[in-house]
């Protein structure tokens, strides 16, 4: 799997993503690069199958142009993969259909995470968000230097969370990769 991480700095309004770089399949590691996708003003992070970033990656224009919202993303997302050929799994108790992945939507100023079920959630300025296998070790690293009082810029809490996740989750490596989404 792997570390997808945004956030939106509570002051400046700037938005922050970041990401390992290595992707595993089996017992195979190989460095794949960020895993972002850049449609402007939109950002796609995308943590999960191989498939699913390629995919993404080869329609973003169709995913992310003249979009209006991360709800509206969701449903092209899931339309996409429906379409490719993922299979599906229910809760057990007829709940949504999950594909297997977890992606973040961001542009500046806002940033969305959108689940395994395409359920939508909008995260507060000044919150760190991950998702994929280092999710859990990255939200607990950006919640502590958050709280911290240290007052660090939005960059490096990103920068750090990627990395502590890095460090720590057997799945997550290559560098730490982070960026800035421009207004």
């Amino acid at each position: 799997m792997s570390v997808i991480a945004a956030m939106t700095c509570s002051t400046t309004g700037s938005t922050w993503i970041g990401s390992d770089t290595l992707m595993c399949s089996a017992t195979l590691r190989q460095i794949v690069g960020p895993k972002w996708i850049r449609h402007a003003p939109w950002a796609l992070g995308v943590a999960g199958h191989l498939r699913a970033l390629n995919l993404f990656q080869h329609n973003a224009a169709e995913l992310l142009g003249n979009l209006e919202g991360a709800f509206e993303f969701a449903d092209r997302a899931r339309e996409l993969m429906k379409t490719d050929g993922f299979t599906t799994e229910t809760n057990g108790s007829g709940g949504p259909i999950v594909y297997g992945q977890m992606m973040i939507l961001a542009r500046p100023r806002e940033v969305w995470t959108i689940a395994a079920d395409f359920s939508v959630m909008a995260l507060a300025p000044g919150q760190l968000w991950a998702e994929g296998s280092g999710r859990e070790l990255a939200v607990g690293a950006g919640h502590a230097l958050v709280t911290s009082g240290l007052d660090l810029p939005a960059e490096d809490i990103v920068r750090r969370a990627v990395e502590t996740a890095i460090a720590y989750e057997t799945s997550c490596g290559g560098d730490a990769w982070v960026d800035r989404l421009a207004d």
